[in-house]
């Protein structure tokens, strides 16, 4: 769109070419309104995701998708020691939530990769931040017993001690609940 103002040939022409580029911009305006207008709608409409864990939102073929997966790491890089992955995994919600985190950025790293052959580090920033860490992790989510072929469940965590938020003890500040 030309908005530079053509040059003074007289009054009137002046006036009906400044009105016919003010006529121009409105119409450009409402144009971009009603597309805002078309985008809040949507976002209205579209109900928030509520997030929920790996595990949760999984169907069977995510799981065995998973499980294949966490077999080749496993037959691939031999961990070992505190990188150990128990054969009971799937058991311990923990464990699973971070295999499958590290599934989905083993994913990217690859596909990265493949769109670039030989240019990307994706692979090895993958290998360095991910998959040990991440393995180091799940070994201490699971119980020494299951590193022995003995699957024992997990332990019931504690649950939060609610009558120590200051809502539900009538203190007003976080300061007030700590204890010397």
């Amino acid at each position: 769109m030309d908005l530079s103002v053509p040059p003074v040939t007289s009054t009137r022409n002046d006036r009906e070419a400044l009105l016919d580029c003010l006529r121009e911009v409105d119409d450009r305006v409402a144009l971009i309104e009603r597309y805002l207008d078309a985008l809040d709608e949507q976002q209205t409409l579209a109900p928030e995701p509520d997030p929920q864990p790996w595990t949760a939102r999984a169907d069977a073929d995510r799981w065995t998708e998973l499980a294949d997966w966490v077999d080749w790491l496993v037959d691939t890089y031999r961990p070992s020691g505190e990188h150990r992955v128990p054969a009971c995994w799937p058991a311990h919600p923990g464990a699973a939530e971070h295999l499958a985190a590290l599934h989905t950025a083993w994913r990217g790293a690859m596909a990265k990769e493949a769109a670039e052959p030989g240019l990307s580090e994706a692979s090895a920033y993958w290998h360095d931040r991910f998959l040990w860490p991440l393995l180091a992790r799940v070994r201490a989510m699971v119980p020494n017993d299951c590193l022995n072929l003995a699957h024992r469940p997990p332990d019931p965590a504690d649950p939060t001690d609610r009558t120590l938020m200051p809502h539900e003890s009538g203190l007003g500040r976080r300061e007030e609940l700590i204890v010397p």
